[in-house]
């Protein structure tokens, strides 16, 4: 089970394209969220089954550099 970044796309049938999605939905822990984030500094989220009430929040929010 990995997560696919193209799926859905805008002409899918949802009722087709389930099993995708629903693998989708349970890989966004492991894009998303990092349970160890000393590990890796560029963390930028809680895991979704963090046992805190930080659950789904940023850790921080970075804006990329805009020149102009």
């Amino acid at each position: 089970m990995t997560y696919n970044p193209n799926i859905p796309q805008a002409g899918d049938i949802i009722s087709q394209i389930q099993p995708q999605l629903l693998t989708n939905l349970q890989q966004l822990n492991l894009v998303f969220g990092d349970p160890n984030p000393a590990t890796d500094p560029n963390s930028d989220h809680f895991p979704f089954d963090d046992a805190s009430s930080n659950a789904r929040k940023h850790r921080k929010v970075r804006l990329p550099d805009e020149f102009f």
